[in-house]
């Protein structure tokens, strides 16, 4: 072979390796891309079933709270509770109640089992849960953007994965990325399209060190006690329900026994009312009547399980005109 054939040679391949170092970083995102649209991690979940359009018109960012749903839209009024029927001047005679929480709040298992022990007739539900909020997020949202509510009875729902904020990804002019109170702006066209692009902005968003057990049961004491002191400063009362995890007792995680109990006796020491539902747990479970509102999730109760809820609390004289 003579020379010139053997630089053509070493030329060619120097170019295919130089060709396959160019494409092996590509190949490697087809197949990650391509791997994550098979099995996506739960914490990537959210964000990959729910549309970021759809959130761009449901939300906006708050600096605060992190993120918030669009008062006056198509789902909250300017008030800060989910659109009803009812005057915001109160009506002599009826008492108005004011549900906060989260996404169970915002479902409505409690509040419409409510409205069915009680009735219409002496009585409105303002339904101000916001999905995705934690108690601290509850409390600043009730400051910010319930004030014109002036309620007379404010219920707070209290779930065992509300010690934290979660973080929420959706599209605000431009696709936003949302943890607590902390904003952070990936590449739209890819955010939007890719779920590998999704999973690594994710992984390398900057995350606070979490607080000790202890620390957070203070933060939480703290967030009830001004909670207590601005709903009476409103001139209203303020019941916080505790709801139980929806599975048998003894198949809860082992956390979270000691936590229920925790933010019960919390809550006793504060002065704040509060409720808990064990009893009706274990006595719907041995009905067997579904207690979650989908299988498999332990976090939402069934409509049936909140009339139950609803019923017991009645049941105990609370909410009385």
């Amino acid at each position: 072979m003579d020379e010139p054939t053997r630089v053509r040679g070493r030329a060619r391949r120097i170019a295919h390796l130089a060709l396959a170092l160019l494409l092996a970083p590509g190949l490697a995102l087809l197949a990650a891309e391509g791997a994550l649209r098979i099995w996506t991690p739960k914490r990537l979940q959210f964000e990959t079933n729910q549309r970021p359009r759809e959130y761009g018109q449901l939300l906006a960012v708050d600096p605060e709270l992190g993120f918030m749903p669009i008062l006056g839209g198509p789902r909250y009024g300017p008030h800060g509770a989910l659109r009803n029927d009812y005057s915001l001047e109160k009506t002599p005679g009826r008492v108005r109640l004011l549900f906060l929480g989260d996404s169970v709040t915002e479902r409505g298992a409690i509040v419409n089992g409510l409205r069915t022990e009680l009735g219409d007739e002496r009585y409105e539900y303002w339904n101000a849960g916001v999905g995705g909020y934690a108690t601290q997020q509850e409390l600043d949202y009730y400051r910010k953007y319930c004030a014109d509510i002036h309620a007379d009875q404010v219920i707070l729902t209290f779930h065992l994965n509300d010690f934290d904020a979660s973080p929420v990804f959706f599209q605000d002019k431009g696709v936003v990325a949302v943890r607590a109170s902390q904003t952070q702006r990936p590449l739209p066209w890819l955010w939007e399209h890719s779920i590998a692009y999704r999973f690594w902005f994710q992984q390398t968003m900057e995350k606070p060190t979490p607080p000790s057990s202890e620390e957070r049961l203070s933060q939480l004491e703290r967030t009830f006690a001004d909670l207590r002191d601005l709903v009476h400063e409103r001139g209203a009362e303020l019941t916080v329900l505790v709801l139980p995890w929806l599975r048998p007792q003894e198949k809860w995680p082992p956390s979270l026994p000691g936590k229920h109990a925790a933010v019960l006796e919390m809550l006793t020491r504060l002065g704040i009312p509060c409720h808990s539902f064990l009893d009706e747990l274990r006595q719907t479970v041995a009905d067997g009547v579904d207690v979650q509102e989908t299988a498999h999730d332990p976090q939402h109760p069934s409509a049936e399980f909140g009339r139950r809820m609803a019923h017991a609390l009645v049941a105990r004289g609370c909410f009385a005109p």
